[in-house]
């Protein structure tokens, strides 16, 4: 069994935020918005959809073979 860590594109429905801005994937775990519960401290869910697997050329951490 394996345990690989889903990894998802996101936006926020109510500031608009988004993968790009925030320049990272959200994990399965990240539900709500960081900046809406920082700035407003509302609870807002964030949209979430599968991000496309990387290949070996685009993965960062890929080892050179």
């Amino acid at each position: 069994m394996t345990n690989s860590i889903r990894r998802w594109k996101w936006e926020c429905p109510e500031c608009g935020d988004d993968d790009e801005d925030g320049k990272y994937l959200a994990t399965d775990r990240e539900r709500y918005c960081g900046v809406c519960a920082g700035d407003c401290g509302r609870d807002v869910r964030l949209k979430k959809w599968l991000a496309e697997p990387p290949t070996d050329s685009t993965e960062p951490n890929a080892p050179v073979l």
